[in-house]
């Protein structure tokens, strides 16, 4: 993978969980920054193309996961996002902007391997668009 594939956006309200996804994904040579809310996430993807976002559904302040998502691909289109939450996603077949989910709380072993199975998928397919959503299973 060339660097722009190790680089991740964490994007998680809760201050413990982002760390703890920020340390896990760092462990595993993976450049990380981690923000707390949507517009702080935007700004970064402004600044900078990522390989993947990983995001809480359920957000602090104006933007949810699922929106930050949307204006985030307006500006890296194609960009991967692993969705994280304790509740499902409401009809999660039928939305195309899921990428893949794996449900809170989750172990770090869980995390890491939806991580690199998210990359591994879409770079065996070509960067071709899904039009369903993955459970991460590991």
């Amino acid at each position: 993978m060339n660097p722009v594939q190790r680089e991740i956006l964490v994007v998680d309200g809760d201050e413990r969980t982002r760390t703890l996804i920020e340390q896990t994904l760092t462990e595993q040579g993976f450049t990380v920054t981690a923000v707390r809310d949507g517009d702080s996430a935007l700004r970064r993807i402004e600044a900078k193309p990522f390989a993947l976002v990983v995001a809480e559904i359920r957000l602090p302040g104006s933007l949810d996961g699922m929106t930050t998502l949307q204006y985030a691909r307006a500006q890296q289109p194609g960009l991967k996002c692993l969705f994280t939450s304790e509740f499902a996603p409401a009809h999660p077949r039928n939305n195309v902007d899921l990428d893949d989910f794996i449900a809170k709380p989750f172990r770090r072993r869980e995390l890491v391997g939806c991580v690199f199975e998210l990359m591994q998928r879409d770079a065996a397919a070509g960067g071709a668009v899904k039009t369903g959503i993955e459970y991460c299973r590991t």
